[in-house]
């Protein structure tokens, strides 16, 4: 079935709130607790506490943490990881207009690397 623009287009507006929305209460946070790595774990923490709730409480189906399908995707993590670190300590240091703007740059210059 093909979305409709009108999905595509909400679907386009509610990530762009989302994503600004995070960006705004973690430079909020960074700006009273200035660590990085702290708020950063914290987040990790609550994320995972989250989606275990939800599976032992029936809610979510999560797959079970086997190491033949984990090991593949640790290069992936370690990047993934690596990009939130550093877009944390970008808050620490620029404003959220700047981190914004190089957040929509870096796929256009990953594109014309490719």
């Amino acid at each position: 079935e093909q979305a409709s623009a009108l999905k595509i287009g909400l679907s386009i507006l509610m990530y762009s709130f989302c994503s600004g929305s995070m960006l705004l209460v973690n430079k909020l946070t960074l700006h009273w607790l200035p660590f990085a790595s702290s708020v950063t774990l914290a987040q990790v923490i609550a994320t995972s506490a989250f989606v275990l709730a939800g599976k032992y409480l029936g809610l979510l189906q999560v797959d079970e943490m086997v190491w033949d399908k984990i090991k593949p995707y640790l290069i992936y993590v370690a990047a993934f990881t690596l990009g939130v670190m550093a877009n944390m300590k970008a808050l620490v240091v620029a404003n959220v207009e700047t981190v914004i703007v190089f957040r929509a740059a870096t796929p256009l210059a990953v594109s014309m690397l490719e």
